[in-house]
């Protein structure tokens, strides 16, 4: 136990040193996503496959996947009012459901009225105490609010947040962040042209 706590501390101490260096966004530090320089992508890499060296000898320790393969997110839009993300954890893996947030800061005529997250299953975790948490691939329903004469964008810009752990080590990962560029589906106007109903 104090061997995971000891490792657990290390990752998010290092995480802490790489986004304190920088003003931009967490996404560019350890995801490995379309938007992040070449540069940052390598070094998230790095340390993530000198953790996993330090520890992965041990035979209680297993080789730790780099945050974009433990966690992989997809997002689709469903409907004119709804976004699909869906959440993939790898096998030994575990997403918490309390830490799974998206947010929309810059679509100023798009917000997000809430977003409907299966039940997961409890755990009692070392880390953060007793919290629902996702084992399998699970899809988070995001229904969309659309201002009347706000405009009708082709896509949105989508924040997603979340954060999960390695199951058989105790090891958990800093709070990963991705920023995902989603097209939508266009308003139809069907009614528009239907003939008037006779009275």
């Amino acid at each position: 136990m104090k061997a995971t706590r000891f490792i657990a501390a290390a990752l998010l101490l290092v995480s802490s040193l790489v986004y304190g260096a920088s003003n931009e966004p967490v996404s560019g530090a350890l995801l490995g996503s379309s938007n992040i320089q070449p540069d940052a992508a390598a070094s998230s890499k790095g340390i993530f496959k000198s953790l996993s060296g330090w520890f992965g000898n041990s035979s209680s320790m297993p080789d730790l996947l780099p945050p974009e393969k433990a966690f992989q997110i997809s997002v689709t839009a469903r409907d004119f009012d709804t976004l699909v993300a869906t959440l993939t954890p790898a096998r030994g893996y575990y997403l918490y459901r309390s830490r799974i947030v998206f947010t929309l800061p810059d679509s100023p005529s798009i917000t997000i009225a809430r977003t409907l997250l299966p039940p997961g299953k409890l755990k009692d975790d070392p880390t953060f105490g007793k919290d629902e948490v996702y084992y399998e691939p699970i899809e988070a329903i995001i229904a969309l609010n659309r201002s009347a004469n706000g405009a009708d964008p082709q896509s949105l810009i989508l924040h997603a947040s979340y954060q999960g752990c390695n199951d058989p080590s105790g090891v958990c990962y800093p709070p990963i962040e991705k920023i995902l560029t989603v097209p939508l589906v266009q308003a139809t106007v069907s009614g528009a042209s239907s003939p008037a109903v006779p009275k």
